[in-house]
């Protein structure tokens, strides 16, 4: 069972974090259908399921770009510990029972960073802060990336960036860029994977 009133909570488009920040740990919690903030994606019209498979898939996504940092001593140094998916069973705030508004065992558990934040596009444009990052973390973002897309995650494009006195480290980031599974919400077929290609 998780109570997400016993967390620090911050929002994400499909997902709410949440933190212990005494523990150095937090859960990626990702919103369903029927939570009443979707900030941004939307309550689509085509209905629950493909709703629910759509962000079904960008979960599986993201748990598997976390799954393949494993293998890279340079991502696992510039990423935050994972340590693994959590299976949610029933989820309450406070006396509420809100296990509805969350996909089921779409969760996962990585390690709380605390610092600065910034849009990987935003720091990419800033040079002057880029070169005193790099300089300072001793490593080069255009080979960061490069390392990401040589372990076949290759959505980074809306990464963001937690930095601090003694890290530099990078979140939101896929296997696949969750556009690529919008034909399950934008197709007329009752299969909610019509149409979808991953090449």
């Amino acid at each position: 069972m998780i109570n997400i009133s016993d967390y620090e909570m911050r929002c994400g488009a499909f997902a709410k974090i949440l933190i212990d920040k005494v523990g150095k740990k937090a859960l990626k919690l990702f919103k369903s259908y029927n939570h009443p903030d979707l900030d941004g994606t939307g309550k689509e019209d085509e209905g629950e399921t493909k709703v629910n498979d759509f962000r079904r898939k960008v979960f599986e996504t993201e748990l598997e770009a976390y799954h393949r940092v494993q293998s890279s001593s340079l991502l696992r140094k510039h990423t935050p510990a994972f340590y693994n998916q959590i299976q949610t069973g029933e989820i309450i705030n406070g006396d509420t029972n809100v296990t509805e508004h969350y996909l089921s065992n779409c969760c996962f558990e990585i390690e709380f960073i605390d610092g600065n934040h910034v849009k990987i596009g935003e720091l990419q444009s800033n040079a002057t802060l880029l070169k005193h990052l790099e300089q300072q973390f001793g490593f080069n973002l255009k080979n960061l990336i490069t390392e990401f897309h040589s372990k076949g995650i290759e959505y980074t494009k809306d990464s963001s960036i937690i930095y601090n006195a003694n890290q530099f480290i990078l979140i939101d980031f896929a296997t696949i860029d969750c556009e690529k599974f919008r034909p399950i919400i934008e197709s007329g077929s009752d299969d909610p994977y019509d149409g979808i290609r991953l090449d």
